[in-house]
C-alpha cells in the first residue's frame, strides 16, 4: 500500500470507530432509561390508562380469544392509590327528640352544612324519607301512613323557602354557600310513623325510627337525589357527627347508633355519635323484650329479641359473637364500641345496629351473620346504594358466604343461599344496574349473581384463603370511603396485579 492510500485510509477508520462508539453510548443510556422507567411504582393513572387501551383493542382481541386463551395482561406494579370520590357535602347535626303521648314525635333539627364540592351552593338538599310514607307518596303494600307537618325552615336565623316532594327536600338559600364554607339549616317538624310500614315503623307500641330525619344528601356535580324506592336503599349520605336529645313519655329501651351503654330503660338522654351515615333509632317496651350483651374484643355486642324467643336469645348471640370476631380479626377493626341487634324480623342494617329474625328459623343465622357483615360493607365502606346496589349487597353477601365456609369447609351449605335466590329469581347479565332498572331480578342479581361470581374467580385465584386477604385490603383501603363499580375494578386489578378487565366486563358495566 502506498503512503498516499494509507493516508487517506487512516482518518476514514477514525470515523467509523468515533460513530460506533456514539452509537453504543446512546444505546446503553436508553436501555438504562427503559429500566429505569420499569422500575417506577404503578399509579392510579398508569392502571386505568392500560385498562382503557385494552378496551380501545377489545375488538381485536375477540377473534385472537377464539383461537387461544387469552393471555392476561401482567401490570407492572401493585398500587391501592386509588382515589374514592368525595361527597361533595358534609353535614353535623344536632335534633332534638320528643315524643308526645298521642305517638307524635316533635323534631327540631339544627344542621350545620359544609360545601366541600368547587361549586357555589344556591340551594342544599335533604332526603325527608318519611314524606315517601305520606298517604298520597307511599308504597301500596304499605298499612299504615305517615303525617309530616314541617312548622319552620331557617338558614342562619332567617326564614327560607324550600320545595319537598316525595322524600326530596330542596331548600332555596338566603345566603349562598361558597366552596369550603359552613351554613346553619334548621328545620322543625311533627312526625307521626306509620303502623307495619317499611323500616320507619311502629308496632305493638314500638317505634322504629329509620330515616327520620333531614339527612344531607351528596352533591357531585349537582345534588345526587332520588326519589324513595321500596326496593334496596335508595338514599346515599354521607358521614357526619350527631348530638341528638330525647324526651319520652314513659320508660323505653332505647337502641341507637351511638353507644348506649347498659340496656334499661330510660324517659329522657342524649346521644352522641360521629362518622355515622344516617342515624337510627329504636324505642323499644320494656316488657316485650329480652336483653343480653357480650363483650367480643372491645365492641360491646348487645341482642334484643322478643320476650317468647328465649331460644333465639341465646343462639343468636353465640352466632353473633362468632361472626362478629372472624370479620373483625380476618377483615379489619372495628372501630366502634357497641353494636346492636334488634329481633324485630326488619333484616336491615343501619350504623352499628342491625335488625335481623324475630325467632330462630332456617334463615335466622344467616340474617344475622349478613346483617354484621353490612358493618364493614355499607358502613365503613360505603358507596352509593341506588347507583351501586351491588357493592354493599353483594360484597356482603359474598363476605356472608366466605365466612359460612370457613366455619363448614362446605361449599354446597355456605353458597346454598346465594344458588338459591340465583336459581328462584331472574338475573341480569350486568349486576351494577340503578334501583329503577331491576324489575323482579334484585335479590337474584345481587344477593346470588354477585357472590357466585366472586367465588367462582377465587376458586382458581387463591381459594378461601385469598378471597379473605381481598376482602381486607378492600376494606383497608376504602374505610370511611365511597366506592364506585369503575374504582372496584382499578383496585381489583391492581390487588392482583394483572388486567382483569375482561373478567369484570361480563358481569359489570364499565
Amino acid at each position: 500500500m502506498t503512503k498516499r492510500k494509507l493516508t487517506i485510509l487512516v482518518p476514514i477508520f477514525i470515523v467509523i470507530i468515533i460513530v460506533i462508539a456514539i452509537g453504543a453510548f446512546l444505546y446503553v443510556r436508553e436501555t438504562t432509561e427503559t429500566t429505569m422507567n420499569n422500575d417506577e411504582p404503578m399509579n392510579e393513572n398508569n392502571i386505568e390508562s392500560e385498562i382503557v387501551e385494552e378496551a380501545d383493542t377489545q375488538d381485536e382481541q375477540v377473534e385472537e380469544a377464539d383461537n387461544q386463551n387469552e393471555q392476561v395482561e401482567e401490570i407492572e406494579e401493585p398500587t391501592y392509590n386509588v382515589l374514592a370520590p368525595l361527597p361533595g357535602a358534609s353535614a353535623d347535626y344536632d335534633i332534638s327528640l320528643t315524643l308526645d303521648d298521642q305517638g307524635v314525635f316533635h323534631i327540631s333539627s339544627t344542621i350545620d352544612v359544609e360545601n366541600l364540592s368547587d361549586d357555589v351552593w344556591h340551594d342544599v338538599a335533604f332526603y325527608l324519607v318519611p314524606n315517601a310514607f305520606i298517604e298520597e307518596n307511599k308504597p301500596e303494600f304499605i298499612e299504615g301512613k305517615a303525617e309530616v307537618s314541617i312548622l319552620s325552615v331557617d338558614q342562619n336565623g332567617q326564614e327560607a323557602t324550600y320545595d319537598l316532594h316525595n322524600n326530596n327536600l330542596f331548600i332555596q338559600l338566603n345566603e349562598e354557600i361558597n366552596s369550603g364554607l359552613t351554613s346553619t339549616i334548621s328545620i322543625d317538624y311533627t312526625l307521626e310513623i306509620p303502623e307495619k310500614g317499611l323500616r320507619l315503623s311502629q308496632k305493638n307500641g314500638n317505634y322504629y325510627l329509620a330515616h327520620w330525619y333531614p339527612m344531607i344528601a351528596h352533591y357531585q356535580e349537582g345534588w345526587n337525589i332520588e326519589n324513595y324506592m321500596a326496593r334496596g336503599e335508595s338514599y346515599h349520605t354521607p358521614y357526619g357527627n350527631y348530638t341528638i336529645s330525647y324526651k319520652l313519655p314513659k320508660e323505653y329501651f332505647v337502641v341507637s347508633s351511638a353507644p348506649d351503654g347498659e340496656a334499661k330503660p330510660s324517659t329522657s338522654g342524649t346521644l352522641h355519635g360521629e362518622k355515622i351515615k344516617d342515624f337510627y333509632i329504636g324505642i323499644l317496651e320494656p316488657n316485650e323484650w329480652l336483653t343480653t350483651s357480650i363483650k367480643v374484643n372491645d365492641t360491646n355486642l348487645r341482642l334484643f329479641v322478643p320476650v317468647d324467643a328465649d331460644d333465639l336469645l341465646q343462639e343468636g348471640m353465640k352466632e353473633a359473637e362468632k361472626g362478629f370476631n372472624y370479620f373483625e380479626k380476618n377483615i379489619g377493626d372495628y372501630p366502634f364500641e357497641e353494636l346492636d341487634l334488634i329481633g324485630n324480623d326488619g333484616g336491615m342494617e343501619y350504623p352499628n345496629v342491625v335488625e335481623v329474625s324475630d325467632a330462630l328459623r332456617e334463615q335466622s343465622l344467616h340474617t344475622i351473620i349478613h346483617e354484621i357483615a353490612h358493618q364493614w360493607f355499607y358502613y365503613l365502606v360505603s358507596n352509593d346504594p341506588y347507583h351501586d346496589a351491588w357493592l354493599d349487597e353483594g360484597m356482603t353477601e359474598f363476605a356472608t358466604t366466605v365466612y359460612f365456609y370457613e366455619q363448614t369447609k362446605d361449599e354446597d351449605f355456605s353458597f346454598e343461599f346465594a344458588k338459591r335466590v340465583s336459581t328462584l329469581n331472574e338475573t341480569e347479565e350486568k349486576v351494577n344496574l340503578s334501583l329503577d332498572e331491576f324489575t323482579n331480578s334484585y335479590t337474584g342479581t345481587l344477593y346470588g349473581k354477585v357472590p357466585l361470581e366472586l367465588w367462582a374467580f377465587f376458586q382458581t385465584n387463591g381459594g378461601h384463603e385469598e378471597a379473605v386477604k381481598f376482602l381486607s385490603a378492600y376494606y383497608s383501603e376504602f374505610q370511611y370511603e365511597y366506592v364506585t363499580t369503575t374504582k372496584f375494578v382499578s383496585f381489583f386489578n391492581a390487588y392482583f396485579q394483572k388486567d382483569y378487565s375482561d373478567f369484570l366486563a361480563n358481569w359489570l358495566e364499565f
